[in-house]
């Protein structure tokens, strides 16, 4: 199994998990998406940090199918759907093309 190991996503990635925390951070508290560790996550992304790239990679393509759905029936922003929003939360497409990128060029080798 190839490991990605510790990575900084790309620039479309950060943008897409700062909107998905400032539209988490318009709702109620109650109404909030995303787990504690997906908002930590997020804020990593966000600043540019190193995140697992495994995990990131592993809980993206996990959402991917709820997001597809979505996406189908016009839900496209994060305040208008929780799916989108925790989907963004981790980065999004941009971030699941990066990785699956980095993971395909590492079974090249």
């Amino acid at each position: 199994m190839s490991r990605i190991g510790r990575v900084k996503l790309p620039a479309a990635a950060r943008r897409l998990a700062r909107a998905a925390l400032r539209a988490r951070a318009d709702k109620r508290a109650a109404d909030k998406f995303g787990a504690a560790h997906s908002v930590y996550t997020a804020r990593r992304i966000s600043a540019s940090e190193t995140v697992d790239g495994d995990q990131v990679l592993g809980f993206l393509t996990m959402t991917l199918p709820k997001y597809q759905k979505e996406l189908a029936r016009g839900q496209r922003s994060p305040s208008s759907s929780d799916i989108v929003g925790v989907f963004f939360l981790w980065g999004g497409e941009p971030a699941r093309v990066y990785l699956e990128k980095i993971k395909r060029r590492q079974n090249l080798r």
